[in-house]
């Protein structure tokens, strides 16, 4: 009888560094099968891993740039007390991945939010991008069918890693406590 009993009192995990690892195993698989409705499962897990673990990766850098702050905005607060506290309701200003790279990111690094419309970067407009893909997966429609099953969602699978590392060099470049994780740059899966 197969058992999954851990004889240890701890297991230690980091969801963000699974979750890219998962991407990249399920991006891997693409290219071993030509059975069509396996190949678009794969493509589906692959980008919703990506974009999750970049999304967890996300909340790290606010919680550990703004828990080193000694005086927070009421906004800030109630960001931190949500990412620590998952049965908090989101903040409803904290519910677009525009607003998290462009506002909230920024302002836990140096205090400074980033003006979309005068200021665009082009890490963060990638990386909203592959996260639209992400949202016409979760959320699909009819219509969303046609993005699903396009070249972009192919090649958006292939730059992912790179533009998610540009990413996070992006933040680390602004003076993030925390530089861009060892997993970000992994191109190819890994038993972990």
């Amino acid at each position: 009888m197969f058992s999954r009993d851990i004889k240890s009192g701890i297991t230690i995990s980091n969801m963000s560094d699974e979750l890219f690892n998962d991407a990249l195993y399920f991006r891997e698989q693409i290219e071993k099968t030509e059975e069509y409705f396996i190949v678009e499962r794969f493509k589906r897990v692959s980008i919703i891993c990506f974009c999750a673990s970049t999304e967890s990766w996300i909340n790290t850098i606010i919680k550990e740039n703004l828990s080193g702050k000694v005086k927070l905005s009421n906004i800030d607060t109630e960001v931190l007390e949500f990412i620590n506290d998952p049965n908090k309701s989101i903040p409803k200003y904290f519910n677009s991945v525009k607003r998290k790279l462009y506002n909230f990111v920024p302002r836990a690094i140096n205090g400074q939010s980033i003006n979309w419309n005068s200021d665009k970067q082009k890490e963060f407009e990638k990386y909203i991008e592959l996260s639209e893909i992400r949202n016409t997966i979760v959320h699909f429609s009819n219509r969303s069918s046609q993005v699903i099953h396009s070249d972009k969602v192919n090649s958006m699978i292939k730059e992912a890693p790179e533009i998610i590392e540009n990413l996070f060099n992006k933040y680390s470049e602004m003076g993030s406590v925390l530089k861009t994780p060892e997993w970000f740059k992994f191109r190819k899966s890994r038993l972990i």
